[in-house]
C-alpha cells in the first residue's frame, strides 16, 4: 500500500502536520545508488552488498550521509527526503521544500524529523531481521 503516512509533531510552540509520500521506484533507486556511493566512498561494499549499505543508511538516518564530511551530494540527497514531505494545512498540502520550510518550520530538529520520516517511508521494503526480501 503506498498511502501517504500523516504524522503531528511540535515544532517550537506550535504544532505541525505533515504527510510524507514514497519516491517513485525508479527515483528511490537512483537516490538509494547515490546514497549508497557516498556512504561508502571510503569504504568496501559490505559482503551482502546493496541491502546491507541500505540498512546502515537506514540506522544511521539521514545524518548518516554526512558520515564523510559534507557534500553537495549529501545536501541534495537530503532536500530529495525533504521533497517527499508536504505540510498539511486545513484543506491543502504544502509542499516541503528548502526554501519553503524557513516559513513554517521553526526548530533545526523538525527538519531532521522531517527527513528521517521520509527515509523510514521510502525504505520501508526492507526486512526487520536479517533476511533479504523475496527477489533481492
Amino acid at each position: 500500500m503506498n498511502a501517504d503516512k500523516i504524522f503531528s509533531l511540535q515544532d517550537g510552540e506550535q504544532y505541525l502536520t505533515f504527510s510524507v509520500r514514497k519516491m517513485p521506484p525508479a527515483q528511490l533507486e537512483r537516490w538509494l545508488l547515490r546514497a549508497n556511493a557516498l556512504l561508502m566512498q571510503d569504504a568496501a561494499m559490505p559482503e551482502d552488498g546493496y541491502l546491507s549499505a541500505c540498512r546502515t543508511l537506514a540506522k544511521g538516518g539521514p545524518l548518516a550521509l554526512l558520515r564523510n564530511g559534507y557534500s553537495a551530494e549529501a545536501q541534495a540527497l537530503g532536500d530529495e527526503l525533504l521533497a517527499c514531505c508536504s505540510r498539511r494545512l486545513d484543506n491543502m498540502d504544502v509542499h516541503c521544500t528548502p526554501d519553503t520550510v524557513d516559513g513554517f518550520i521553526q526548530e533545526v530538529t523538525t527538519l531532521f524529523t522531517l527527513k528521517s520520516e521520509a527515509l523510514k517511508r521510502n525504505l520501508d521494503f526492507l526486512p526487520d531481521g536479517d533476511t533479504p526480501p523475496q527477489g533481492a
